[in-house]
């Protein structure tokens, strides 16, 4: 991934998707002040992560009063966004669009965060994954809804995986096998079993596997490779401090094509 260096603050960039003109993106590490090092987040419940949503927006060229959030419940509903559509957007961990100015962010603690991307169509998709989100195919949902929508070929379709918790970390019990085992059997090899009935699961092959399914080229799927967990100077992770996390973001958003 590529690091990025503002007078605000820092964030990365996917290599292959930050090479199209018509798409802005970013994702955002973890901040802190000189003065009492508060942890910079971009969790809805502060004055100060409205501040650094506003900001991240204007980094990447993004109008901040037009940002799409969403009540993510760690399911698979996919939202079309367009003009009309409210800022917070209820029950739902995936949107995607093909106007210009609208951008739109989820937010991550350890699970998978994406963005799937059709320069051809110009519409960009963003999606949120977690364990239920990823037996639930939320990344296939993805696909589709763009496809339906937009008419897009997944031939065309670049992929950009986030930052997760990584599968050496991940341990998952009987509730996720049993998940895994019936709802997403095709996506095992995902799925590590250890011992007493537990497991080690691995967010991004399990979705890389479902966007390969969907037709999208592996060449065009570009994963960062970051443990969230293991990163504790960049990145929040849930599993590592509990409720003192807090969230790191992935916006995005498509800028008016100067050619049109």
């Amino acid at each position: 991934m590529n690091h990025c260096q503002t007078n605000f603050f820092s964030f990365l960039q996917f290599v292959t998707l930050s090479k199209f003109s018509c798409l802005s993106h970013g994702l955002s590490l973890r901040e802190q002040t000189d003065k009492d090092q508060k942890q910079y987040d971009c969790d809805f419940g502060n004055d100060d992560a409205q501040i650094v949503r506003s900001l991240f927006c204007r980094t990447i060229n993004q109008p901040p009063h037009a940002l799409i959030r969403c009540q993510q419940t760690h399911e698979s509903n996919i939202e079309v966004i367009n003009q009309n559509s409210p800022n917070i957007i209820k029950n739902c961990d995936g949107v995607c669009t093909n106007i210009s100015n609208i951008p739109m962010i989820m937010l991550g603690a350890d699970c998978l965060l994406m963005i799937i991307y059709d320069p051809n169509k110009q519409a960009v998709g963003l999606a949120h994954a977690g364990w239920r989100g990823t037996v639930s195919q939320i990344s296939k949902n993805l696909v589709r809804t763009m496809q339906q929508t937009y008419q897009c070929n997944p031939n065309d379709l670049h992929v950009g995986l986030g930052p997760a918790i990584c599968k050496g970390c991940y341990e998952v019990g009987p509730e996720v096998i049993d998940a895994v085992n019936t709802q997403i059997p095709s996506y095992r090899s995902a799925l590590q079993i250890t011992n007493n009935n537990h497991g080690q699961f691995d967010l991004a092959m399990a979705n890389k596997l479902q966007l390969i399914d969907c037709g999208i080229p592996e060449s065009q799927i570009e994963l960062s490779n970051i443990c969230t967990k293991e990163s504790a100077e960049t990145f929040h992770s849930f599993r590592r401090d509990k409720q003192n996390s807090g969230r790191w973001a992935l916006i995005c958003g498509l800028l008016p094509n100067p050619l049109a």
